[in-house]
């Protein structure tokens, strides 16, 4: 019979909130799926896509971001599409042929890519937080963007350093 004892063990501590701002960083991971009974958007199509800061005093630290595909949000999911560079412009225009592109082909195109992202900290009731607040991944930009440029310039960004 299995016995778990909590007797002498504390909870971890909330993870410190990255400062607002803009971070490079990479994408690692995606898991594709729906949103839930109790979102906006029941049933609605969902990527839950995983970034690792890429440099500067942050570095390793992992950020995540759901993207659903409703009319109201897809836009947002795009700008991150276009933000990694390896889009082209008629992908952009209309997706991968007259039905969009697939799960497997958007991964194949996303995986290992490094953007930076715009990072603000929310209030949120679901918080595990004292201050009740998380980070939030608003926008992504291309690192030869004007905002990406400074961003890396100011974590001292390498891209040939792993």
């Amino acid at each position: 019979m299995l016995r778990i004892n909590f007797a002498g063990r504390n909870l971890p501590a909330a993870q410190d909130l990255l400062p607002a701002g803009h971070y490079v960083a990479t994408i690692t991971d995606t898991a594709w799926g729906q949103t839930g009974e109790r979102s906006k958007n029941p049933g609605e199509d969902r990527l839950e896509m995983t970034f690792d800061v890429a440099a500067g005093p942050y570095k390793g630290r992992e950020l995540k971001r759901f993207y659903v595909f409703s009319d109201k949000a897809w836009f947002f999911f795009h700008g991150l599409c276009q933000a990694t560079g390896r889009f082209t412009d008629d992908e952009l225009a209309a997706g991968d042929g007259d039905g969009g592109f697939d799960a497997e082909a958007l991964d194949e195109k996303l995986l290992s890519a490094t953007v930076v992202l715009a990072i603000e900290q929310k209030e949120d009731a679901r918080s595990d937080r004292a201050d009740g607040l998380r980070n939030e991944i608003g926008r992504a930009y291309a690192l030869d963007s004007p905002r990406g440029r400074q961003a890396a310039a100011a974590a001292n960004y390498d891209p040939r350093m792993p």
